[in-house]
């Protein structure tokens, strides 16, 4: 539909064009013969090439749609408007009476011009009346014109001078070609509609007008020349019309039942596969009209109710409906058949669960959406009604087993809780107890036990670290609030707080780009960006500078970051395994650590809707690439 409207609108551009070209070959008429060669008498008069030329300037104003210009338009309209209606008094009583303009435009061209630049005017409306009024104005236009064609096409001058001047041939084709254009610039209003629609009757009027009009040019000219040259007597000539009218009416009317047939065929078939398809629906279809009474239902509405269709063909939808409907059912049904629009009853709330009860008054909960069918006479309901028992068992159990899992991370978030918590007393006692044998008993303290006690309290201390990396496993996404997040801010803000390490490693750390501004976990997300730039500096082979990139792009509704290494790498075996808690991949003696950073990298990922994953860099080292949802329209609290 957009290339059609497209394609009017380029025509009536064309159009435009051609008629100022008109209106300048007029003006310029003589210093055209005299430069090139003898043209001949003057296509019409000064003043009607003027007019050409202004409502072709006119056409091209409006269609720029900007409002300064429209109102050129309208004030150059109404110049022609004002001309056209000084000099239209004179011509009909073929004496300078009023103005006393003296002019040799034709009557029937400045009726033409008055018409136009009035529809012009008419066109800038956005009031439905008035783009009806400019439309029949250019239709009105355009039968004059085409009549004026028409008798210097047959060479009958009463045609093209109305007992008038004539009108120019020249001036006929500008207002054929203007008008017929400007026209379809609304082509659903006026003469214009019945020759563009796309229903069955403006394809038939298309073309029957056609054949029609080919007719009838063809048979009068034929009776002219007849007429001129006395071919027949006036009696054989009347009847040998009339037979030829008859039969050229008889294939008209042939051809046309054809057609209808044709598309009363194509129609049928239509309504037979839609009514296969609605029988063969997976659910209970109901369609009614606006009495509310079933006219059709299919297969899965005899399943679902126990009726057969014979019961429910002629009887009220209502019968279907849940009680719950029935009270206010008349209203409801009343503004459906006003709005035509689509309603869903989903009954997703048990507050306003749809029950129904089928012919036994068994009771079981539905889904209903009703949809405004529209058909050549009437609206109809299409009412789609789905048993929705099983899917509120379900709905049940998941409730019931969410609650079981809600409750049981409650009582596994405590347990972690108490158990670090108890945990860590002990190893604070031993490591107490180790202090105290080395600061009461030093003479019995042996070097030899001295080593013994530091490596006990080198282990005390491991596992309190351990300890303490699982309880902060256990509480992430706890308490957890989501803001606004500059992550260019949130990295320089992590790399400050490594500095020291980047100092003594040497590492270069480099940012590529900007990163962006996202909704997500602050803390959270400082602690992915501080694991995974640590694990970057400190899994570097011995002697070799750390280089660090940090980069991010935004993909499918996802940011997606980059953390590249040129580390000591990791074997694609293991790219699923580093992200299980306490999983090491290096002895403790090469590389600190306790095997926890990578899974705490993606517990937060997940959180923000997204996931992590590790894969080899070129050249050597390990890029690290993690995704966060693009959440945009979240409103932070």
């Amino acid at each position: 539909m957009k290339n059609v409207e497209r394609m009017y609108l380029e025509l009536a551009r064309f159009s435009a064009v051609m008629v100022i070209l008109l209106g300048l070959y007029v003006l310029f008429f003589k210093h055209i013969k005299k430069l090139l060669f003898d043209l001949g008498r003057l296509p019409m008069a000064y003043d009607s090439g003027v007019c050409f030329l202004i409502i072709g300037i006119v056409l091209l104003l409006q269609l720029s749609n900007k409002k300064s210009l429209k109102a050129l338009s309208a004030i150059l309209a109404f110049t022609v408007f004002g001309y056209s209606a000084m000099l239209l008094p004179d011509m009909l009583l073929q004496q300078p009476l009023l103005y006393k303009i003296h002019s040799g435009m034709a009557p029937q061209t400045a009726l033409c011009f008055l018409l136009i630049s009035a529809a012009l005017m008419l066109r800038l409306s956005h009031k439905l009346y008035f783009k009806k009024a400019s439309a029949y104005a250019f239709n009105i236009v355009t039968i004059v014109a085409v009549v004026v064609a028409l008798g210097y096409l047959i060479s009958v001058p009463e045609l093209y001078s109305f007992s008038f001047v004539p009108m120019s041939a020249y001036a006929a084709f500008g207002f054929i070609l203007f008008s017929t254009s400007a026209s379809l610039l609304n082509p659903t209003v006026g003469l214009t509609s019945v020759f563009t629609g796309r229903k069955i009757g403006n394809i038939m009027a298309r073309r029957i007008f056609m054949q029609l009009i080919i007719s009838i040019i063809v048979l009068g000219y034929l009776h002219v020349l007849d007429h001129r040259y006395h071919w027949f007597s006036h009696e054989f000539s009347a009847a040998l019309q009339t037979i030829i009218l008859i039969f050229v009416g008889l294939f008209i009317i042939w051809e046309t039942s054809e057609k209808l047939n044709k598309a009363q065929a194509d129609k049928d078939m239509v309504q037979e596969n839609f009514k296969i398809a609605v029988d063969s629906a997976p659910y209970a279809l109901v369609i009614s009209n606006a009495d509310g009474k079933i006219i059709l239902a299919n297969h899965q509405t005899e399943l679902l109710y126990g009726y057969k269709k014979r019961e429910l063909i002629g009887q009220p939808v209502k019968l279907l409906l849940p009680k719950i409907m029935h009270n206010d059912y008349e209203a409801r049904k009343i503004s459906f058949f006003r709005k035509q629009v689509t309603v869903y009853f989903t009954g997703t709330d048990d507050d306003e669960m749809l029950i129904t009860a089928d012919k036994d008054g068994k009771e079981f909960p539905v889904e209903m959406v009703f949809i405004p069918i529209k058909t050549e006479s009437e609206v109809l309901c299409l009412t789609s009604i789905i048993d929705i028992t099983e899917r509120k068992q379900y709905e049940d159990i998941i409730k019931q087993q969410v609650t079981e899992l809600q409750f049981k991370n409650q009582e596994l978030e405590q347990f972690n809780y108490i158990a670090s918590h108890d945990l860590q007393e002990p190893l604070r006692t031993v490591s107490n107890y180790i202090q105290l044998l080395e600061e009461d008993y030093p003479e019995q303290v042996t070097d030899e036990i001295k080593v013994h006690l530091c490596a006990m309290d080198a282990a005390i201390v491991g596992m309190s670290t351990l300890v303490k990396s699982l309880l902060i496993f256990g509480k992430l996404g706890r308490n957890k609030k989501m803001t606004l997040i500059d992550c260019s801010e949130l990295v320089e803000n992590v790399l400050s707080d490594l500095s020291s390490l980047i100092s003594s490693k040497n590492a270069v750390i480099k940012i590529e780009g900007k990163l962006p501004i996202l909704n997500g976990y602050e803390t959270e997300l400082r602690l992915l960006f501080q694991n995974l730039i640590n694990n970057a500096i400190k899994f570097t082979a011995p002697g070799t500078a750390p280089f660090v990139t940090i980069s991010c792009r935004e993909d499918k509704g996802f940011y997606s970051f980059y953390i590249a290494d040129n580390g000591i790498g990791i074997d694609p075996q293991y790219n699923e395994k580093i992200f299980h808690i306490f999983q090491r991949l290096n002895k403790a003696e090469d590389y600190e650590g306790h095997g926890i950073g990578l899974a705490h990298c993606k517990k937060i990922t997940e959180m923000h809707g997204g996931r992590i994953w590790a894969e080899p860099r070129p050249g050597g080292g390990t890029v690290f690439t993690f995704t966060i949802l693009n959440l945009k329209n979240y409103e932070t609290a």
